[in-house]
Order: C-alpha cells, then structure tokens, then sequence
C-alpha cells in the first residue's frame, strides 16, 4: 500500500492545519486538523488514539 497526498493548508485563527495520513501495514487512517509547527522536530501523537 503506497500512501501519497498534496497537502491542503487549512488556516485558522492565523495557524495552518492540515490532514494526515498515516498507513501502517495494510491499515490506513486519517487525522483531521493537524496543526502544522515548522519548528518542531518531530510528530507527536497519543498512542491509544493511533490504536483505534
């Protein structure tokens, strides 16, 4: 499974958020409303969300 997506910047209060999609094996899911922060250094998601 090849997972491909432009990215649509959705701007709110001033900030940019956007969706991502993360795929893993043959599962896919989408995570609306991300907030985009260009000075972090990773990503960070809550587990039990991702387990669902």
């Amino acid at each position: 499974m090849v997972c491909e997506q432009v990215v649509k910047l959705d701007l709110k209060y001033a900030l940019p958020f956007y969706t991502i999609s993360l795929c893993y094996n043959v599962k896919s899911m989408d995570i609306h409303n991300v907030l985009l922060d260009t000075g972090l250094g990773g990503s960070l998601f809550k587990i039990d969300f991702l387990k669902k």
